[in-house]
């Protein structure tokens, strides 16, 4: 009888073993999945299957449940599915778990068809040396995290190149106003210093009427400066939300002196304002990476929700951010306030670009996709906003995490920070 998996509470494969990356062991002789799971109690985390069928179905429960298999080691000749059928189903499933193939014949054409079919990453011959096979197991572990991590960072790269196409085409959209307007307001200060010079040239000027040519030429100067430094505002907005956060140096950090030295930058901009602050983070939770995204995010939602939430200190209130850690791998940071909050239809754009709330448009509306984009390319996670009138705003932002803990000591080239 097949034995299907029972995945208790395991993060999908993350580690080089020590009981965190979930292997599948399939093969039809029940004595050789006793051995290797007795052996390897402790150093995998293991799930057994005695036929393909009973392997495909794990994979599948494994799928279903957010938690795919790392690595499988499958035997070659079992009733029904055979080991390259039941692998090369598996992969079709899960392209990252990892096949190993094991084997009772040692011909050279079972070895060519297993990895030209199959695609192998590495093929043993019974009887193997289990210490062999726990090598080979290893290395496949570390074979996922590549896989994964390649595909983490393909997928970053087609969500920047799509906000990026998206914040062209707002930004194209958005700075043809301002630019209408100061091309108008030049083009009537030209005309005004035509009509001077057509005067000048007829012999003179009347004294009022040169008064009100350069009145109107100095309110045509200040509609076009002040339009003008609106396009040069969208353009520095812009090169920030698309600044190259691979440029930033790798440091070991503190989350929570990070976040007191965002709070300290800030502290002139809540100065004297009713507006309270409550921060909620374990202390010593060092963090291997570029803090400079995170740093960002949290000055933006801030200064957005002292702006929008608070009426920019007129209303008091509570500003709240709580961390927590959601696996060994993995951060949620919880950012909330009592403010006047935004009906739910508010909530679901804030993230386009150029959008706001504010009254008359007067926001620059890039606040919070500059937030998103860090959030999603910079830090490959995810952020959501719900909100509703007078309840205040909430953003889960949660990403995965790196922390110093699990890396070597020494010649990692990483810089210290705090």
């Amino acid at each position: 009888m097949s034995q299907h998996p029972s995945f208790g509470s395991f993060p999908p494969g993350d580690g080089d073993g020590g009981g965190t990356a979930p292997v599948l062991l399939v093969d039809d002789d029940p004595n050789s999945l006793l051995s290797l799971s007795r052996r390897w109690r402790g150093r995998f985390q293991l799930v057994t299957a005695d036929s393909g069928a009973a392997a495909v179905a794990a994979v599948e429960e494994g799928l279903r449940q957010g938690r795919p298999f790392a690595a499988v080691l499958c035997d070659m000749h079992m009733p029904g599915l055979n080991g390259l059928d039941t692998l090369a189903r598996i992969r079709a499933l899960s392209p990252d778990t990892v096949p190993v193939m094991l084997t009772g014949d040692s011909d050279q054409q079972t070895a060519v068809a297993a990895i030209n079919q199959g695609n192998i990453f590495r093929f043993y011959t019974k009887p193997a040396d289990p210490a062999l096979l726990e090598a080979g197991l290893t290395a496949a572990l570390r074979q996922n995290r590549l896989l994964r991590a390649e595909r983490c960072l393909a997928e970053n790269e087609a969500r920047r190149r799509l906000a990026l196409g998206r914040m062209a085409a707002a930004f194209a959209h958005e700075i043809s106003t301002p630019i209408g307007v100061a091309l108008s307001a030049v083009s009537d200060e030209m005309r005004g210093l035509m009509r001077l010079g057509a005067q000048l040239a007829e012999g003179g000027v009347d004294q009022g009427a040169l008064g009100a040519e350069l009145r109107a030429l100095g309110r045509s100067g200040q509609l076009a400066l002040a339009h003008l430094n609106r396009c040069a505002d969208m353009a520095a907005r812009f090169r920030r939300a698309f600044a190259d956060q691979d440029q930033d140096p790798v440091l070991v950090y503190d989350l929570a002196e990070v976040i007191e030295a965002v709070r300290a930058g800030l502290r002139a901009q809540f100065k004297d304002l009713p507006v309270r602050q409550e921060i909620d983070c374990p202390p010593g939770l060092l963090i291997k990476g570029t803090p400079g995204p995170i740093e960002q995010v949290l000055t933006n939602l801030m200064l957005n929700a002292l702006k929008h939430g608070f009426a920019g200190g007129s209303r008091a209130g509570t500003l709240r951010l709580a961390v927590e850690r959601r696996d060994p791998g993995r951060l949620r940071l919880l950012f909330s306030d009592d403010g006047a909050g935004m009906p739910p239809e508010d909530a679901a754009r804030v993230f386009e670009p150029f959008f706001t709330t504010a009254r008359g448009g007067s926001g620059g509306g890039l606040g919070l996709f500059l937030c998103y984009n860090l959030v999603s390319a910079g830090l490959g996670g995810s952020i959501s906003c719900d909100s509703a009138p007078g309840l205040g705003t909430r953003f889960l932002i949660e990403f995965p995490i790196t922390l110093a803990a699990d890396t070597q000591e020494g010649g990692d080239g990483l810089q210290p920070k705090g």
